[in-house]
This record gives structure tokens, C-alpha cells and sequence, in this order.
């Protein structure tokens, strides 16, 4: 940890004061004129079916997280790496 302490607690305090000023802007928006009361509890649900399709229908990692290669890998080609669950080599 020797280095990384002060990254982290700047870190954290600078997440604490962006959510803070979120959460005062989302408070202090006018939700009624975005969503109808009546339909908000519809739309919470939706919300949370495609939540649950979607980590039913994905597979991989999300699009951002790239496996690096394992040691002593790092000079073949992509295709030729074993696939994501180390089942040898790529078709």
C-alpha cells in the first residue's frame, strides 16, 4: 500500500463531495414533471427486468475490462491466446 494511501483518501473524499452534489441535484429537481407518480412504480420495475435480462443474456465481461494476456503470452497474437475460460486455443 505504501504510495497508493493519499491517492485513496483523495479519492474517497472527492467521490464524496461529487455525491453529495448529485444527490442535491437530483433532490432538487421536480421528478413529478419528468415521471407521473402513477407510472413510477411501473418504471422501476421495467428498470429492473432488463436489468435481469441482460445479465442472463451477457456472457463476457463488460466492454471496458480487457483480460491482459498471461505471463510469457504477451508476444502471440490474439488468436492464437486460449479463449476467456482457458479452453485452449481460439477457432
Amino acid at each position: 500500500m505504501e504510495g497508493w494511501k493519499t491517492i485513496i483518501v483523495n479519492a474517497l473524499l472527492g467521490s464524496l463531495a461529487l455525491v453529495a452534489e448529485v444527490l442535491t441535484q437530483l433532490t432538487d429537481m421536480d421528478w413529478k414533471s419528468v415521471v407521473p407518480p402513477d407510472l413510477a412504480p411501473y418504471i422501476i420495475v421495467a428498470i429492473a427486468l432488463a436489468n435481469i435480462y441482460l445479465r442472463h443474456v451477457t456472457k463476457g465481461p463488460a466492454g471496458w475490462m480487457v483480460t491482459a494476456p498471461a505471463p510469457g503470452e504477451e508476444g502471440r497474437p490474439l488468436e492464437d491466446l486460449p479463449d476467456e475460460h482457458g479452453a485452449g486455443e481460439r477457432s
